[in-house]
């Protein structure tokens, strides 16, 4: 995967909805570029679709869930700390 798709994984990954437009403008990309991205994030497991043609969002999938836990798992050591 290209680098520059942390633009759309990030935002998935703290819980936002990733919107295509959004991830394009974010990466600078053409249409088609933001397009082929997004699809194979889908097609790999990282992006799950919900909604049809403008109301289409991306929230994380499936391969995100054990990238979490571990990051949530690392942090908990600094939990409670203040």
């Amino acid at each position: 995967m290209d680098e520059r798709v942390v633009y759309a994984l990030l935002p998935a990954f703290s819980g936002a909805k990733v919107r295509r437009t959004v991830y394009q403008q974010d990466a600078e990309l053409s249409d088609q570029q933001a397009i082929r991205d997004i699809r194979d994030l889908v097609t790999r497991g990282w992006l799950v679709p919900h909604g049809k043609a403008r109301a289409r969002h991306y929230t994380p999938g499936p391969l995100m869930d054990p990238v979490r836990e571990e990051v949530q798992q690392s942090l908990e050591p600094y939990r409670g700390r203040r």
